[in-house]
């Protein structure tokens, strides 16, 4: 599991992931998120993109591991390699 990240003049560094379901079905392209987005922001994305009316609730997992901290900090607590996409399985 890799991604990039990238810094755009002072605002916060963001992270290239794309959105998959458990089949490895891709919900859209890959996108850059704020590295502060967290599963809150993760599920606004997927209800969106998914067109549901309704809210529904989302887990995210990376590399099998359910993400429960914003992008950022799993990166750094993981040592996440920085060099490709972060695929966040929902």
């Amino acid at each position: 599991m890799n991604m990039e990240t990238r810094s755009e003049g002072g605002m916060s560094n963001t992270v290239m992931c794309v959105l998959t379901d458990p089949e490895g079905t891709h919900l859209g392209s890959s996108m850059y998120i704020p590295q502060t987005a967290g599963p809150l922001q993760l599920t606004q994305l997927v209800n969106k993109f998914r067109n549901n009316e309704e809210m529904l609730p989302y887990s995210f997992y990376v590399s099998d591991e359910e993400l429960l901290v914003p992008v950022g900090t799993y990166i750094e607590n993981n040592k996440v390699s920085v060099e490709k996409v972060l695929t966040i399985v929902y």
